[in-house]
């Protein structure tokens, strides 16, 4: 979203990939993909090596304090008892939406996109997280990142 003084900023939410780069260089398999699509990492099986975080392109899991990897789990925990994810909860805008892709798309429309102008091509991971901002962000004369 590009506002008018010309910021853009964007949510920074786990994307859910369907090929995540996390999970496919953590070398203890701390990250799995649920049945549901939430790519989870488990920390009590996490190593710290780090990997995880080189290896998304979107910058998501981080290292915390205690050495060990952290990241968004769409608040799996929150959506098995019947609620919505804590930033869709929390937002202020009412800008963040969940649910299935498809499910989606019929309530906003086919103008979702999954590009945003300053990130990674969505090639590689296929994220499931998608964002209405390439255009804007263009406009405002940012450019894709080459990772």
């Amino acid at each position: 979203m590009v506002d008018t003084d010309g910021n853009y900023s964007y949510s920074t939410s786990c994307n859910h990939c369907e090929s995540p780069a996390c999970m496919a260089a953590c070398p203890t398999g701390a990250i799995d993909k649920r049945e549901d699509g939430a790519v989870i990492l488990d920390r009590e099986v996490c190593k710290g090596d780090g990997a995880c975080v080189e290896a998304c392109p979107y910058g998501v899991p981080k290292l915390w304090e205690d050495g060990k990897a952290g990241k968004c789990d769409s608040c799996y925990l929150i959506r098995e008892a019947g609620g919505t994810p804590a930033c869709v909860a929390a937002c202020p805008n009412r800008a963040l939406d969940f649910g299935e892709v498809e499910e989606l798309k019929k309530k906003y429309g086919d103008a979702l996109v999954s590009d945003i102008a300053v990130l990674p091509s969505s090639d590689k991971t296929k994220p499931n997280v998608y964002i209405n901002a390439k255009e804007a962000a263009s406009e405002a004369g940012f450019t894709e990142v080459d990772w």
